[in-house]
């Protein structure tokens, strides 16, 4: 095919790139198929070494698993331990509030509770909260009503000045009668209430 262009050399408008064409036309056809199975070789390599780099890693994961599977029990039980100290903490901080934080001498109280409860009664129960003291116990009167024995153990508590030390205030919460093989027994229950930051 013959191209007839009438047009001067030198207003022909040059392709864009052209030189570069004309370039790779100069590469001899062998050194580009060279470059080209090197890239690919590189290639081959670098996957071959990612591989090998996934591998490890993998194997890595196994051993860790292992050793948390191998170290998950004693880890149980030393979780266990851990939540026991922390409510025995808990317990000791509660004892010392109690004991320190409201500056209350208990023995002192339970000496003064000895010291005015009424014969033939007896307590089944003492227990200290945040806020009061509980007295649960029962009476059998040598004469007259069990409920007037109670009665009197209250307002013996009440106006013990020992007892009454850090307590702002004393209820009677229950009292009720039962007879128990013919013997007329009283149950009472008592609340003091304490005072904050005593």
């Amino acid at each position: 095919m013959i191209n007839i262009n009438l047009v001067p050399e030198d207003l022909i408008k040059k392709k864009k790139y052209q030189f570069i064409r004309h370039a790779v036309k100069g590469i001899p056809q062998e050194l580009v198929i060279g470059a080209v199975g090197g890239f690919l070789a590189l290639l081959i390599v670098l996957n071959i070494l990612l591989q090998f780099v996934i591998f490890v890693q993998l194997a890595n994961v196994q051993r860790l698993q292992m050793s948390w599977d191998r170290i998950t029990p004693e880890k149980r039980q030393v979780d266990g331990v851990l939540n026991n100290l922390n409510a025995l903490r808990q317990k000791i901080a509660v004892i010392d509030k109690i004991k320190t934080g409201h500056r209350i001498s208990w023995a002192q109280k339970l000496n003064a509770i000895s010291d005015v409860i009424s014969s033939g009664a007896w307590l089944d129960r003492l227990a200290v909260d945040k806020e009061f003291l509980f007295i649960e116990g029962k009476v059998v009167p040598k004469k007259g009503d069990s409920l007037f024995a109670v009665n009197i153990f209250y307002k013996n508590l009440e106006s013990n000045p020992v007892f009454m030390r850090g307590i702002k205030g004393l209820e009677v919460t229950l009292t009720e009668r039962k007879k128990v093989n013919a013997v007329d027994l009283g149950i009472f229950a008592m609340r003091a209430t304490l005072e904050a930051g005593n």
